[in-house]
């Protein structure tokens, strides 16, 4: 009964795109909720391993040919594929098994804020400098600079998070980063005129 309405690459609107679609299957009924508690938290990383892992595959349409991978990453048969895979007991420490081929590392640097009002107005805000202290420079003003040119792949360079480089994100001229940011409009279908919001 809903419908996501999100971004293409370079955003990352088909990984939540396919972390959804993971996590829909474990639904009983199709409006209900996943309860709050340890197991679908552990399903819910387990979803974004899956999902993360494609996403190294993705890049910018101007300079790769996303179509099918995005196509398949919002299918529901690589959904159930994956939700199949995931152990309700334990997880792996293997990035292949979830279809990646670099590790897995922490995250810095971002911070999101999500605020709604009594009267239904929906307020968000991200903001990043990527890494501490972003580009380790610091204007007149104050004001430290990112850097996100960094949110490019570098051949034979891992990024300051220590991820190996994706071919599909190679830095060019024109060319635009991968990000993690997916932001997204989920209503509830069919009235258009009930809303839901996600910004991840």
């Amino acid at each position: 009964g809903r419908t996501l309405y999100s971004v293409p690459p370079p955003a990352s609107g088909a990984v939540l795109a396919y972390i959804l679609q993971i996590l829909d299957g474990y639904r009983e009924t199709p409006y209900a909720f996943l309860e709050d508690g340890v197991l679908n938290l552990h399903r819910f990383v387990e979803a974004c391993k899956f999902a993360y892992a494609q996403r190294a595959n993705l890049g910018d349409p101007e300079f790769v040919d996303n179509a099918d991978l995005v196509k398949n990453m919002t299918s529901s048969w690589l959904a159930d594929q994956s939700r199949a895979k995931i152990n309700d007991d334990k997880t792996f420490d293997d990035p292949e098994y979830y279809g990646g081929h670099q590790g897995f590392a922490e995250d810095h640097g971002t911070a999101h804020a999500s605020f709604w009002g009594p009267n239904g107005d929906a307020i968000t805000l991200t903001s990043s400098i990527n890494y501490f202290f972003g580009s380790f420079v610091r204007t007149s003003s104050g004001v430290i600079l990112n850097n996100h040119m960094d949110d490019f792949s570098t051949p034979g360079v891992p990024n300051v998070y220590g991820i190996a480089p994706s071919e599909s994100n190679f830095i060019r001229p024109f060319k635009r980063p991968m990000s993690s940011m997916a932001p997204s409009v989920i209503v509830n279908a069919p009235v258009v005129s009930t809303w839901y919001w996600a910004v991840l």
